[in-house]
């Protein structure tokens, strides 16, 4: 791929992939684990992967531990903070 091809004007598509749900063990809240695909206009995908941290599949209780409590008592939801009146949002089942 060349720089030439990685421009935003040349995104054609943002898909938001569900890649799950996941308990806080601190609250109980539930979070979502999103990823994205990007579609660009000469054919190129780019997957982004949020990178759920390894340490919560091989130690969930101890990395629930290791959380700020700052983070188990937020209750805020950043999902559209990014999202401009123009941008289009495409659901994948």
């Amino acid at each position: 791929m060349s720089s030439e091809s990685t421009g935003p004007d040349l995104v054609q598509r943002l898909y938001v992939l569900d890649y799950g749900l996941f308990q806080v063990h601190c609250n109980q809240r539930i979070i979502g684990i999103p990823g994205y695909l990007i579609q660009t206009l000469d054919d190129v995908n780019i997957l982004v992967d949020t990178r759920f941290p390894a340490r919560y599949v091989d130690d969930p209780d101890g990395a629930a531990r290791k959380i700020p409590a700052s983070d188990c008592n937020a209750e805020r939801d950043h999902r559209h903070q990014s999202l401009r009146a123009d941008d289009r949002l495409v659901n994948c089942p």
